[in-house]
């Protein structure tokens, strides 16, 4: 399979890219993006709720202003107003797709760094991408240090020494939510002995701070559980179209939140629905469904993360 090192333009020879020893606009790269401030305002082109949070929350976090649309077309009306440093264009969208947006973006004099949000769920998709004008691309689910990674090659950088050893506020307090002081008893993982449909220590390694996970969660919760009975109703009607649509939706925004399993359920439903197996939805659905459900079930509990954080097995640092 095709492999294109990141922030390589077409015709450009491929750069190292370990952090670190790799310089960017002329400047050496700070060794930890983790908390890096970047100067500059954003233009996102992102269709799921669940996503649009996330990454709103992560610029923010870096001091980047954002605006969001939900889809191509409103990306062509919002940057022709010349105020944005960057575009992040989520190459599936309703409306108008990414490459379709991106192309158009060059064809009318748009030079910023167009930065596509890809699945990478069709083999060529980062070939597609470079070819129709993006400077880059970033694989979903939306990782933070991934992101700092390549928005540092595009924008300026604030205060690099005191960003790199500035501790964040949610890190240096002793009464995280999730920490053991808090609770008085042993937290158990549900009773009926079934797995958590949740990797907590995934979600913060990718999102960093326990209060953006508050905050991405209800967002999740209420988009997905809207589009649950969305695609239910287009499964008992045998609606290929929407299946399709609202299993990828549902697939990408489980995967931002480490609800792996659900993720990988709906990109077989998601794939079912291409190839117009229509017969084999239900079944999948269902299982879906059911996982959903636990979920949902599990993330009204006020001692969700604790919980989680005990069950869990992969080993995340």
């Amino acid at each position: 399979s095709l492999s294109i090192p990141i922030g390589v333009e077409i015709g450009q020879t491929a750069q190292p890219s370990a952090l670190g020893d790799k310089k960017e606009n002329g400047r050496l790269l700070p060794p930890d993006l983790n908390n890096v401030k970047l100067s500059g305002k954003i233009l996102v082109a992102e269709d799921s709720p669940t996503n649009q949070a996330l990454i709103e929350l992560l610029l923010k976090r870096m001091g980047l202003e954002s605006v969001v649309v939900e889809n191509g077309q409103l990306a062509i009306e919002k940057a022709a107003s010349g105020e944005f440093d960057l575009i992040l264009m989520d190459i599936q969208m309703p409306v108008m797709n990414g490459f379709e947006a991106t192309r158009q973006l060059r064809k009318d004099g748009i030079k910023i760094p167009i930065v596509a949000l890809t699945a990478c769920a069709m083999k060529g998709d980062d070939r597609k991408c470079l070819a129709a004008g993006c400077s880059d691309y970033l694989t979903k689910p939306v990782d933070r240090k991934k992101l700092a990674q390549i928005l540092a090659r595009y924008l300026s950088v604030n205060d690099v020494e005191k960003t790199l050893t500035h501790t964040p506020v949610s890190a240096a307090k002793e009464d995280s939510p999730h920490s053991p002081q808090k609770t008085s008893q042993e937290v158990l993982p549900p009773d009926d002995g079934s797995e958590i449909e949740i990797d907590f220590h995934l979600l913060l390694e990718r999102v960093g701070d326990e209060s953006l996970i508050d905050e991405i969660i209800p967002v999740f919760l209420r988009d997905n559980t809207e589009r649950m009975e969305i695609l239910s109703q287009a499964v008992a009607r045998n609606d290929i179209k929407e299946i399709k649509f609202y299993a990828h939706s549902i697939k990408g925004a489980s995967a931002t939140i480490g609800a792996t399993k659900i993720s990988e359920l709906a990109k077989q439903l998601e794939t079912i629905a291409r190839d117009g197996q229509g017969a084999g939805c239900k079944t999948i659905f269902e299982e879906i469904r059911m996982r959903f459900n636990r979920l949902t079930e599990f993330l009204s509990r006020s001692d969700w993360k604790q919980a989680a954080e005990k069950h869990n097995t992969h080993g995340y640092n």
